[in-house]
């Protein structure tokens, strides 16, 4: 029976004691919230302020990943309370939590740009060189 519901992927840090995530699964969580915001930026040129909810969204679940479950390169195995944390070391979550958003933002983008990138891929291993003209006859 479960004691609460997982909200990882809405912002709130509830969790079931049943379910357990690695760093992929927060960081795939991450990518899925920001696709609105990728999809806005390469069709429109430009990000709206309609993705405020996303953004509150993926910076949750990077902190959480960070504070609460020691999920980061570089601050290591950490886990902590922030309000007992020196300025410093708050500093370094925060510089930890952005990276993580810009590299999930990063993955966003090419994932939108999947099919683009594979027919590229097929192109280049079967002629083994482009052109210019090339590449723009494959991406169209």
């Amino acid at each position: 029976m479960r004691r609460s519901t997982n909200s990882l992927t809405d912002g709130r840090r509830e969790r079931c004691d049943e379910e357990l995530y690695d760093k992929e699964h927060f960081h795939d969580a991450m990518t899925a919230a920001l696709g609105g915001r990728a999809a806005d930026q390469l069709v429109y040129g430009r990000v709206s302020s309609g993705a405020k909810n996303d953004l509150e969204k993926v910076n949750a679940i990077a902190r959480a990943a960070v504070t609460e479950y020691g999920m980061s390169s570089g601050l290591g195995q950490f886990v902590g309370d922030e309000r007992r944390l020196s300025n410093q070391t708050k500093a370094r979550i925060d510089r930890e939590v952005e990276r993580l958003v810009a590299a999930a933002y990063a993955r966003a983008l090419l994932d939108a740009h999947r099919r683009q990138l594979d027919k590229l891929t097929k192109r280049l291993l079967e002629a083994r060189e482009l052109e210019r003209d090339d590449i723009v006859s494959v991406l169209g």
